[in-house]
């Protein structure tokens, strides 16, 4: 857990860095890849928005 928290850290330092969310689209919404797992988040002008934990098997399952 506490590599994924400092994963989260370095997207809070460049959070465009990450790539764009396939399943989406959009470039608001990005993720950081640290195997086996996804983080989604959704970047903001202050601070990004931890959307999704996901296993990178899966499919993100969109925005409501």
């Amino acid at each position: 857990m506490e590599r994924l928290v400092g994963r989260l850290d370095q997207a809070c330092v460049f959070p465009e860095s990450r790539r764009v969310v396939p399943e989406v689209g959009r470039i608001e919404i990005r993720e950081l890849i640290d195997p086996p797992y996804r983080l989604i988040y959704r970047v903001h002008p202050d601070v990004i928005e931890l959307l999704s934990v996901l296993h990178s098997r899966q499919q993100f399952p969109g925005l409501p």
